[in-house]
């Protein structure tokens, strides 16, 4: 498996900098990954979450168009009204699920 990279995100201060890993899941995708790969993939993932609460994966197959089309249909969802993203607020459902 690949070593994870790191984007360097400057913020808002100049003298504050956030980091996001960039992990390679390429190797995941073949049948025949060893549970040690799948291990370390796993501790990425983990180390990732726990340090940024974020990360970019690369090597996950999906493709450009469906990529696309999540970009837009995310990007016309928080355009909507205030008003109408509310009737799905998180608060309004018990399984977490809504805005």
């Amino acid at each position: 498996m690949g070593n994870s990279s790191f984007v360097r995100l400057l913020s808002s201060t100049a003298n504050n900098e956030s980091v996001i890993a960039t992990i390679d899941i390429t190797t995941l995708q073949a049948s025949q990954a060893t549970i040690e790969e799948k291990l370390h993939a796993g501790r990425q993932i983990h180390a990732a979450f726990v340090q940024s609460g974020f990360l970019l994966l690369k090597g996950h197959g999906l493709s450009k168009e469906l990529l696309s089309s999540l970009r837009n249909q995310g990007e016309s969802f928080f355009g909507l009204p205030a008003e109408t993203k509310a009737r799905i607020s998180l608060s309004r459902d018990t399984s977490f699920r809504g805005y």
